[in-house]
C-alpha cells in the first residue's frame, strides 16, 4: 500500500489539520458550484437579482474558515434555491 505524506512531522504541520482544510475547501467549491449552478440554469430575471442581491453575504460566509460559517453559506444556499428568505419570513410575521 501506497501512503502519501502531507509533510515530514519535523516541519511542524498537523497532517490532520491539512486535511480539514482541505475537505473545507472542497466544500467551498461545492458550494459555489452549486450557486453557480442554480444562477447559471435560471432565466428568470427577477429570481437573478434576487440571487445577486444575496451573493456577497454568501460568498463572505465563504471566505470565513470555520465550519459555522460552511454552515451558514450552506442555510443561504438553501434559501436562495428556495426563493425564500428570512428576510422574507419576517416580513410574513409583521404584516
Amino acid at each position: 500500500m501506497t501512503r502519501f505524506v502531507l509533510e515530514s512531522p519535523s516541519s511542524g504541520l498537523n497532517p490532520n489539520a491539512l486535511v480539514l482544510g482541505l475537505d473545507g475547501d472542497t466544500q467551498r467549491l461545492s458550494l459555489i458550484r452549486d450557486y453557480l449552478h442554480l444562477y447559471e440554469n435560471s432565466m428568470d430575471t427577477a429570481f437573478r437579482k434576487r440571487l445577486e442581491e444575496h451573493e456577497r453575504p454568501f460568498l463572505a460566509e465563504l471566505c470565513i474558515q470555520s465550519c459555522e460559517a460552511l454552515a451558514a453559506a450552506r442555510i443561504l444556499l438553501r434559501q436562495m434555491a428556495e426563493d425564500i428568505y428570512v428576510e422574507d419570513v419576517e416580513q410574513a410575521l409583521t404584516d
